[in-house]
C-alpha cells in the first residue's frame, strides 16, 4: 500500500550496479539470471529481513549481507524500506524501493533511475 508518505522508485540494475538509500545503506546486485538476482545489502545497524518475517534488532551487522531473490520477492531494511524484484529483461534487473519521502535514493554504479517519484 503507497501513502503519501512512502513513494515508489524504479530503478534498472544490471550486475554490479548499486542504489544507495539514505546516508549509509547501499544494495548492490551482483549478479542477474533469468529468474533471479542475488543482492548484497549493507545496511550498518538496521534490522534487514527477507520480507517474510519481522527482522530482529540482534540481527543487526555491520557487513553485507547476501540473498537472493525471485519476481515479486522483497527484502526489508529498518522495517520501513521496501526492496522488491519486479522484472528481469536481458540480464538487468527492474528493482522497485519504496521508501519515505525523506529517505534519499541514489542510483551509483550503472544503475538507472526509471521512475523516481
Amino acid at each position: 500500500m503507497v501513502t503519501s508518505d512512502f513513494l515508489p522508485s524504479t530503478f534498472t540494475c544490471p550486475a554490479g550496479s548499486e542504489i544507495r538509500i539514505g546516508r549509509k545503506s547501499r544494495v548492490t546486485v551482483a549478479s542477474v539470471g533469468a529468474t533471479r538476482i542475488k543482492v548484497l545489502i549493507r545496511a550498518p545497524y538496521l534490522p534487514v529481513c527477507r520480507g517474510e518475517v519481522p527482522a530482529a534488532g540482534k540481527n543487526c551487522r555491520k557487513g553485507p549481507l547476501v540473498f537472493t531473490r525471485k519476481l515479486d520477492q522483497t527484502v526489508i531494511i529498518a522495517g520501513f524500506i521496501t526492496v522488491k524484484l519486479t522484472w528481469i529483461e536481458d540480464r538487468t534487473a527492474h528493482v522497485e524501493v519504496l521508501a519515505p519521502r525523506d529517505v534519499p535514493l541514489w542510483p551509483t554504479q550503472g544503475a538507472k533511475v526509471v521512475a523516481l517519484n
